[in-house]
Formats: C-alpha cells, structure tokens, sequence
C-alpha cells in the first residue's frame, strides 16, 4: 500500500509535445461543455418558445462529440504515449457519466414532447369543428399554449441536472487540463489499468538524481 500511495502522488516531467497529447482529450471536452451546453443553450432559450425541438441540438451535438471521445481513448491505446493514454481513459470514463446523464434528459424531453403532440393534434381537431363559437376557439388556443409553456417548463427541470454535470465537470476538466499540462498526479484506477511503464521521468526520479549529484560530485 505505501508504494501505491507514493505512485498515486507521483508527478511527472512531461515534455511539450507529449502534455499537448495529454490535454487534447480534456480540451474537447470542455469545448463541448462550453460552448455546446452553456453558449448554445443561451442562444437558443430565446427560440425555444416557438420551437421547443431546438433543444434537441445540444445533446445531439453533445452524443456525437462524446462517442467521438470514446472511439479516441480507445485508439490512443494503441497510438499515444503512456501519459496521453491516461488522460485519454480519464475523458471515456467522464464521457460515459455525461452519456448516460444526457440519456435521461433526452428521454425526458422526448416524453415531455409526446404529451405536448397529442395535446396539439387533439386541439387541431377541435378547431375543425365548425360548430365552436369564437370564445370556445379561444379557450382551446389558450389551453395549447398553456401546454406548450408547460412543456418548455418540463423540458428545463429535466435539463437542471445536466446543467448541474455541465458545470461540475468544467471544474473537473479544467484541473485535469492542469494536471496534463505541468504533469501532475494520475487517478488510482487509472493506474491500475495502465501502470507506469517508465516512458516518462518522473519528478522524484530528478530530484533523487540531483541529491546523488551533489552528495556525489
């Protein structure tokens, strides 16, 4: 246990090229979080109210961002450094979380919807009858909106979860694009799946070569 503790801590001497590697993954991930979740959310709330199915952009783009990652961290198996490899895995692991919390939203908007439809198309049909006074028409136009503002409200608390994630997993993100880039400490299960292999020199291994240096001259 003492030398599994000190290798969770270990940091590592990351040469540019190989931190650019590490922190790729992250920085697509943050640039789905960003500018997919919170940008595009913010400029679509103002269009939501005649279109609610514009809300289905944002996980659309969102799925195929993430399985892009998921395809990636398998390929850099095979193609990347072990350091890359590592943080690869760390952006699967976090894009399955985010899959599955998306899921949820989308079956909920989805529901959400298919209530909203079979409202409209039962309001449809009443309005086709010709016996409906003016104020009879007008009660079920209002009825319609009044679902159709009730939707856009379901479809928001369904979505608060998934903005919660968003918001949590930009912090995430952030620190582990730190991590990549000055070499810090990887997560225990990380390494268990990928134990250090030695490609990269770690922090320890330069501060114990000077000490010997200058006990040793």
């Amino acid at each position: 246990m003492p030398g599994n503790n000190r290798e969770n801590a270990m940091r590592y001497h990351i040469p540019e090229e190989l931190s650019k590697k590490a922190r790729a993954g992250h920085d697509l991930f943050l640039i789905n979080l960003i500018t997919n979740h919170v940008l595009l959310t913010v400029i679509l709330l103002g269009l939501i109210q005649m279109q609610p199915l514009l809300l289905l952009i944002i996980p659309v783009i969102s799925f195929c961002i993430l399985g892009y990652s998921l395809l990636r961290a398998k390929k850099s198996l095979r193609v990347d450094p072990w350091y890359a490899q590592c943080h690869w895995q760390i952006c699967a692991k976090r894009s399955k979380v985010f899959i599955a919390i998306l899921g949820v939203w989308l079956v909920f908007m989805i529901v959400a919807y298919l209530v909203y439809l079979n409202a409209y198309v039962g309001a449809e049909e009443q309005l086709l009858n010709q016996a409906l006074s003016t104020f009879q028409q007008m009660e079920i136009e209002g009825q319609l909106r009044s679902t159709k503002t009730l939707l856009i409200a379901l479809m928001a608390v369904g979505g608060l979860p998934t903005m919660v994630s968003v918001f949590a997993l930009i912090v995430m993100e952030q620190d582990a694009l730190h991590l990549a880039k000055t070499g810090g400490p990887l997560p225990e299960w990380v390494l268990k799946k990928l134990p250090f292999d030695g490609s990269v020199e770690t922090i320890e291994d330069e501060i114990e070569t000077e000490t010997k240096t200058e006990v040793n001259p």
